[in-house]
Formats: C-alpha cells, structure tokens, sequence
C-alpha cells in the first residue's frame, strides 16, 4: 500500500507542476501577446508620426517653392514698373530739351520747366503708390501660405494631443 500512496503521492505532484506549468505558460503568452500589442502600437503610432512628419515637410517645400516664386514674380512686376517710369522721364526730358530750346521767352521756359516739374513730380507718386501696392500684394501672396500651413499644423497638433490624451485615459482605465 506504500507504493499506492506514493504513486499517488507523485501523480498529485506531478499534477499540480503540470497545473503551475500550465498557469506560468498561459501567464506568459498572456504578457508577450500584451508585449507584442503594445509594440505594434507603438510602431504604428511612429508610423503615423513619420507620415505627419513627411506631409509637413512636403507641404513646406511646396510653401517656399510657392513664395520663391511670388518674390520672383513681384520684384519682376515691380522692376516692370520702374522700368517703365525711367522710360517715361527719359522721353520726358529729352522732349523738355527740344521745347525749352523752341521757346521764345524766359516765362515760356519757366512754364515749360515748371509743368514738366510737376508731371515728374506726380509720376513719382504714381510709381511709388504703384510699387507699395505691388510690394504689399506680393507680400501677402508670398505669406499667405506659410499663415495656412500653421493653422494646419496647430490644427493637426490639437488633434494629436487629443489622441494622446484618449490614448493615456485608455491605459490608466
């Protein structure tokens, strides 16, 4: 009867390791499939980032190609502009040359002097009121992108947060 006992002794032994055996094996593929979602996680959270990061980049070279581009077009407007008025005063003075030399009195070439004073003086305002307006509207095409491209970055900032914020009220829950 001894060995009866002992065999059952060493079957519940055996039993019971096989039972811690299998509790420890269930525990662990527990805690490694855990580990496996939680890494998953993670890498899918740095693939998303690398996108953002990658989306960012390209909206920004996309952003200073554009404003490269608006400065480029806007000092050629107002180069165009400028161009323009010293065409109009050289034509302007060589023309004031041949009439003061027509003239027949002094009040002539005084009133001719003084006209062609005037309509340089007012050609003065008109370009420089002409180049203000080119210099501001081309500012503004040049800015406006990059005032977009931080709303939408502010934009998708509030978001990630928010994402951070469910996801850390996911795993304290």
């Amino acid at each position: 009867m001894t060995s009866k006992v002992d065999t059952n002794t060493f079957k519940s032994a055996i039993q019971n390791a096989s039972g811690h055996a299998q509790a420890t094996v269930v525990k662990t593929e527990t805690a490694a499939v855990a580990a496996v979602e939680r890494a998953e996680d993670m890498f899918a959270s740095v693939a998303s980032s690398f996108e953002g990061v990658k989306a960012f980049g390209s909206n920004l070279t996309e952003v200073v190609d554009n404003a490269g581009r608006t400065t480029i077009s806007g000092a050629v407007a107002i180069n165009g502009s400028l161009m323009s008025y010293g065409k109009d005063l050289i034509a302007d003075t060589i023309d004031l040359g041949r009439k003061t030399i027509e003239t027949r009195s002094l009040k002539d070439a005084v009133d001719l002097h003084a006209s062609f004073a005037e309509r340089r003086i007012q050609a003065v305002f008109h370009v420089a009121a002409q180049i203000n307006t080119l210099a501001q509207d081309n500012v503004m095409a040049m800015f406006k992108p990059f005032a977009s491209m931080v709303r939408n970055v502010g934009t998708s900032a509030d978001a990630s947060a928010a994402n951070v914020q469910k996801g850390a009220f996911k795993t304290a829950a």
